[in-house]
């Protein structure tokens, strides 16, 4: 009984840690594409240090 509640509780933190990734998708792509198409360097270094712990999280999840 124990192996099988560890077993349960090691598809939990896996699903738990696959549901924070998505939800770093979903707060960061549309700040990513927005980023993306801003083409004057100041405006866009603005926006960037605005924003930089979403895209960090955004940019890391997605690099993994």
């Amino acid at each position: 009984m124990k192996a099988s509640a560890g077993e349960k509780q090691s598809c939990i933190k896996e699903l738990d840690e696959l549901l924070r990734m998505a939800q770093y998708y979903v707060d960061g792509k549309p700040v990513a594409d927005k980023l993306g198409s801003i083409r004057f360097e100041k405006s866009r270094q603005k926006y960037k240090s605005e924003h930089d712990d979403t895209l960090r999280r955004f940019i890391w999840r997605n690099a993994s």
